[in-house]
C-alpha cells in the first residue's frame, strides 16, 4: 500500500505491533511451494487494525490467522493512524467481500 515499516519508524516515530494472534494450521507448506496471503480488514479502530488473513495453496487454506495490530510511538504507547494510512487500509477488502490476494514474496 505504499508505508514502509520503517520508513515509518525513522521519518514519523512510529510503528506496528502484533497485539493479539490467534492461528489455525489446517495443512502443511513445503519450501518450494507457490503460495498466496490473501487478507482482509475486519476492523480499523483509532490506533488499531484487526485482520484475517488465509494463506493458501490454490485453493487449499493452509492457514488461516486473525490478528489485531497495534500503532506505537517510540515510547511504546498506542499513537492514531494517520489519516492517509487510515484511508489505504480501509480500501482493504472486508471480512465480507471477497479476499485480495497477493503472491507471497517467501516463494522459494
Amino acid at each position: 500500500m505504499g508505508f514502509e515499516q520503517e520508513r515509518m519508524r525513522q521519518d514519523q516515530g512510529f510503528g506496528f505491533v502484533v497485539r493479539h494472534c490467534t492461528v489455525d494450521y489446517r495443512a502443511v507448506a513445503r519450501l518450494d511451494d507457490d503460495l498466496v496471503v490473501a487478507t482482509r480488514l475486519i476492523d480499523a479502530g483509532a490506533a488499531t487494525l484487526d485482520v484475517a488473513q488465509e494463506i493458501r495453496r490454490r485453493e487449499a487454506v493452509l492457514v488461516a490467522l486473525t490478528f489485531r495490530i497495534a500503532c506505537i510511538g517510540r515510547d511504546g504507547r498506542l499513537v492514531r493512524l494517520l489519516p492517509e494510512l487510515r484511508a489505504a487500509v480501509q480500501s482493504l477488502p472486508a471480512a465480507s467481500e471477497p479476499q485480495s490476494a497477493s503472491r507471497s514474496p517467501l516463494h522459494g
